[in-house]
Formats: structure tokens, C-alpha cells, sequence
């Protein structure tokens, strides 16, 4: 799957001065000001297409973390690197009380790039969006919180970015336009753009994100699937409302102390119940305060001479260095600066080729074969959790089914959104032999000729011949070719028992299923359960070569020989426990 935005090793530093005076003195003398980090160390990787939602109590660091994920703040430390354009809703983010909501609209759809006569035609859209009526011609700060975020909400989603960051926008105004917003944001998933979701309501998160990033004292506590962490959290939250005030104050002033300690250490409520007395020498005593202001008082003239005499020598080195240019040699600094442009363009661009050369094909180094004479067969492969099948192509079409990661289709026909730029939409055949809809965001194109395994799979082999099955992919293949009458009177002597679920029926065999379609009369899958063996095993691995697609989370690696799918499912301790074989028929 394609990483969409890597954050590594970020932290975010601010210092708190008592006075102003203090922030120019740091500047020239430094050891001014005390340092408080909001981020520490922060590591996680979201790939495209992903919805996750940032959780963690106040001052966890979610807000700054938003800020540095969509350009707002740098980091102090540490990297933030995107693919495409990013956008943040926050209540009243970006806007400016003393402009109206129309002359908003118009200054940050500037700042992003448009031009005047495409925010004429995106204004309308947004003004509809926002449902703020009259007041778009008042100025922002006659607004409420609720309007605020509703016009900003607007104006983020209408210019419809790759990469979305919502914090705490859907906490204010009502729930209906609360869940307007939802189906905004679930049309971008389908899209396949990534989402950042920040929310104290647990159960919007739940609904809608399909992970999670717990923070925890500018640092992640934990990240992963949304149903793994949620609870986690939940049981947190009970220990933390149980607290007293007291306990509540010390973990808080817990918190306050781990940002002295560079060694991070896991946080929770039930490690500070008991509150620690300051020991005694750890405060100062009255004579020694004294000498510390004294020795403050010597210095405070001196400090105020080198700043003065600093900023005069900075005025003066500009004055003559400014004269000093010519004309002449102030384009020769602009030819450097953009033939610089124009060479790290230039190595963006052949990043992204290699980036993107080898996706979703097997990488091995099998010889060139002849031309083959079989006929290809294009297919649409589900790289999503789930994404929704529709009736048309297009977004605002009925959802006539969903399919899920690995889901594998024919593809009929290919064509391009009317409405949305850049987005199409392939035509594929359902089982039953209907036809749907689904974006080309959310699947991945493979042809059947393009993968083909350059020999038998040894321990693949030894799988099926153990659960008395054909023994090569071959045959396994052309089982789907047969009558499920038939298939279930050459296994009668195997079968120890049989699940009927609706137009589905699963015959049990001893060490293995195989599940077909009554009224087609038609084998729908194999499945090998409880194999127990490494899934790294070389063996294995190098006779199948690279997955098509993998879901490294959930543990699913997506194979294909021909048009047979072959979907190995790992578990957490790196084992293999099932693989399901499936024909992608026409």
C-alpha cells in the first residue's frame, strides 16, 4: 500500500518566557525561557487512503500535531513528509474576524492557489455547503464557534485536497450538519484520500475512522486498528474519572515532569495515585535566592549592551551588503536559486517513478518469456478495508454492495467521473453476474498474463497434497471449473460435515472447506485452515515471490496465478492459519 504521510522522530519544543524581554535575550544569548515539549519522538506511517483518528486527554499534543501534519508549525526535530496537497479544518482556522465570510472564502482560496475565476465558480458551492445564509456578507467575528467552523469546513472540503486533518471541527453546531459533514468525508474515503480525525467524542471516531493514534504526553501511547486501541483508551478514560482531585493534580503535574526526562516512559493514571512530597532540598533557600537576583541585577546591563550593539552591527553589515549588489550580480543569485528549483524538481520527479515503477507487481528475476498467446485479463483487486460498489459511476450514484481488501473483479469497462477531475471508475462483474461501479482510487489494476509463478510453490504443494486436494495450482484451478454436484460427490468420502447459509453451502472436509453456490451449481472458494507454519519460511516466500497486495496490519497477502487468487493469512506471531484460493471468473 502507498504511504500517504510519514511522520519520523518529530518533536515540537516551545519555550515559556516570563516577559518579552526575555524572547529577544534568547535569541542573541540563549538559556533563556524554559522549554515545554508538546511533541516528542512522534513516529507513525498513514498510507493512502487512510481515516485515523487522533485521541488522547487535553495537552496530549493533538492539536500541535495536526498543525505540524498540515504545514501550519514546523517541527523542531524530526521529519514530516506528504504526498499531495493538505488541508486543515479547525474551528475558525485560517479566518479573519474582521473580513465577512464571502471575502474569506475569496483570501484563502487565493493562499491555495486559485484563481479568481475558478473561486467564482467554487464560491456558490461553498456558500450552499457552509448553510450560513445572510451572514456571509458579515464579518467572522459577529459568528459563532458553530458558524465559524461550518464556513471553514466548507471552504477546506470544496477544494477538495488529497490529504484532510479535522480537528475538533465537527465539536460545535448540530448534529445534522454534523452528519452532512460525515458523508462529505466518507465520499473522500472513497476516493481514497487520507484523513485525520480529531475528536473527543469516542463515538464518532469509532463510526468513521478505521484507525487510531492514542498521544499521551506528546508522545504515541499507541497506534493501530481503530477496534484495538478505542477500548484501550475507554478503560483509561474510567481510571482517569475515578481519580480524586488530588490524584488528578499529580498526574498532571506528572506530566509536566516526564517533559524534563528525555528517556520516555508509558504513562498511566494508575502509576501516580499516590502523590510524592517534595523532598526538602529540592527548594532553595532565601539567602541563596538573593544572591541569584543580585547576580541578575549585575547582568541585566551588560545583556541590554549586547543586544543593542548586536542589532546595530546586523543593520550595518545589511546596509553595505545591500549597496554592494548590483543588478547584475542580484539575477545571478536568482539564476542559482532557480536552477536549484529546477534540479530538485527534476529529482522529485524521477523519486516518484521509482517510487511508483514496481507497484503491484511481483518483483522476481525470472528471464524475458515469449509473447504469450493466452488472453489477458484485467481485473480491479480491493487495496481498502471496504469500499462501496454503486450503480453509476459516480459518487453521488446508489451503493448497490461493498466488497473488502483482496476482493478481486473483472473488469468490463473504464470511465471517468463527469464530475470529479482526476477520478475513474471501472465497470466490474459481481459473482452473480451483475455488474457495479467502484473508483479506480480504492482497487488496483492487475492483468492476469502479468503474473504467472515461475514454478510450482514447494511448500504450497505439500499443503494441498497433505489436505488431500490437487496438488498444483493448476488443478486447483480448474476444480472452479467444475459443478459443485460434482465436486461434492468426488469428495462424499471426506466430508464430515456441511453449513448451509443461504444461497451458500460449505462442505467441511477434514482439513480443509470448500464453499459453492447452490442455485449456480458453481465452487466460490477453497480454504485451508490451521496450517501453523512460518509464513517467512523461504520456501514459501520465493516460490510465490512478492504479493500483489499486502495488509500488514490485519496480516492478508494477496497472490495471483492467472486469474486464481491465492490470499495467505498470517497472524500476529507470524504463522500462517488459513489461505482461501478464488477464480476470477468472466
Amino acid at each position: 500500500m502507498t504511504s500517504s504521510v510519514v511522520v519520523k522522530n518529530v518533536t515540537k519544543c516551545y519555550k515559556m518566557y516570563n516577559k518579552n524581554s526575555d524572547k529577544i535575550l534568547d535569541i542573541f544569548l540563549g538559556n533563556k525561557g524554559e522549554e515545554f515539549y508538546a511533541l516528542r519522538g512522534v513516529t507513525f506511517t498513514a498510507e493512502k487512503g487512510d481515516v485515523i483518528g487522533i485521541i488522547g486527554v487535553n495537552g496530549s499534543g493533538k492539536s500541535t500535531l495536526s498543525n505540524i501534519i498540515s504545514g501550519v508549525i514546523p517541527p523542531t526535530e524530526g521529519t514530516v513528509k506528504s504526498k499531495g496537497s493538505t488541508s486543515l479544518i479547525a474551528i475558525a482556522s485560517g479566518l479573519k474576524s474582521e473580513l465577512t465570510g464571502r471575502e474569506n472564502i475569496e483570501l484563502k482560496c487565493l493562499m491555495l492557489g486559485f484563481s479568481k475565476k475558478e473561486i467564482r465558480k467554487l464560491e456558490p458551492e461553498i456558500i450552499e455547503f457552509a448553510e450560513i445564509g445572510k451572514f456571509i456578507d458579515q464579518p467572522v467575528k459577529s459568528y459563532s464557534s458553530g458558524m465559524k467552523s461550518r464556513l471553514g469546513f466548507a471552504i477546506s472540503v470544496t477544494v477538495n485536497p488529497d490529504i484532510l486533518v479535522i480537528d475538533e471541527a465537527l465539536s460545535v453546531g448540530d448534529q445534522a450538519f454534523a452528519d452532512k459533514c460525515l458523508d462529505k468525508m466518507n465520499s473522500f474515503k472513497e476516493q481514497g484520500k487520507t484523513i485525520f480525525f480529531i475528536s473527543h467524542s469516542i463515538g464518532q471516531v469509532k463510526k468513521f475512522c478505521d484507525k487510531a493514534l492514542w498521544l499521551e504526553n506528546g508522545m504515541v501511547r499507541d497506534y493501530g486498528l481503530i477496534d484495538d486501541i478505542v477500548p484501550k483508551y475507554q478503560k483509561f478514560l474510567k481510571e482517569y474519572k475515578q481519580m480524586t482531585p488530588e490524584q488528578k493534580k499529580a498526574f498532571q503535574q506528572d506530566r509536566l515532569n516526564k517533559n524534563d526526562n528525555v528517556q520516555q516512559q508509558e504513562l498511566s493514571p494508575s502509576k501516580v495515585l499516590e502523590v510524592k512530597q517534595v523532598e526538602s532540598n529540592d527548594i532553595p533557600s532565601r539567602s541563596q535566592e538573593r544572591k541569584h537576583k543580585k547576580k541578575r541585577k549585575g547582568n541585566k546591563k551588560r545583556r541590554l549592551f549586547t543586544v543593542i550593539f548586536c542589532l546595530l552591527v546586523i543593520c550595518i553589515i545589511g546596509i553595505v551588503g545591500y549597496n554592494s549588489l548590483s543588478a547584475e550580480s542580484l539575477n545571478s543569485v536568482k539564476s542559482v536559486f532557480k536552477h536549484e528549483g529546477n534540479s530538485k524538481a527534476k529529482n522529485k520527479a524521477v523519486t516518484d517513478v521509482e517510487d511508483n515503477g514496481n507497484n503491484g507487481k511481483i518483483s522476481t528475476n525470472r528471464p524475458v518469456k515469449e509473447a504469450k498467446t493466452e488472453q489477458n485479463v484485467e481485473m480491479a483487486v480491493v487495496s481498502k478495508s471496504q469500499v462501496n460498489l454503486r450503480d453509476k459511476a459516480s459518487l453521488n450514484s446508489s451503493i448497490v454492495g461493498s466488497a473488502t481488501f483482496g476482493d478481486a473483479f473483472i473488469i468490463k469497462e473504464k470511465q471517468s467521473d463527469p464530475n470529479e477531475d482526476g477520478v475513474n471508475w471501472f465497470k466490474v462483474i459481481l459473482p452473480d453476474n451483475s455488474n457495479a461501479w467502484v473508483s479506480s482510487s480504492v482497487v488496483q489494476d492487475v492483468n492476469s498474463t502479468d503474473h504467472e509463478m515461475k514454478a510450482e510453490p514447494t511448500l504450497l504443494s505439500n499443503l494441498l497434497e497433505q489436505r488431500h486436494l490437487p496438488s498444483d495450482l493448476g488443478a486447483i484451478s480448474d476444480l472452479f471449473s467444475s459443478t459443485f454436484t460434482k465436486i461434492k460427490k468426488d469428495y462424499s468420502n471426506q466430508i464430515v460435515s456441511q453449513n448451509n447459509t443461504g444461497q451458500l453451502e460449505t462442505l467441511n472436509l477434514s482439513s480443509a472447506s470448500l464453499v459453492g453456490q447452490t442455485q449456480a451449481d458453481t465452487l466460490e472458494q477453497v480454504n485451508i485452515m490451521a496450517i501453523n507454519q512460518n509464513y517467512a519460511s523461504n520456501s514459501f516466500t520465493n516460490s510465490l515471490g512478492a504479493p500483489v497486495l499486502s495488509d500488514e496490519l490485519d496480516g492478508i497477502y494477496v497472490y495471483f496465478e492467472k486469474q486464481l487468487e491465492i490470499k495467505v493469512y498470517v497472524s500476529t506471531n507470524g504463522k500462517m492459519n488459513k489461505i482461501t484460493f478464488f477464480k476470477v471468473k468472466k
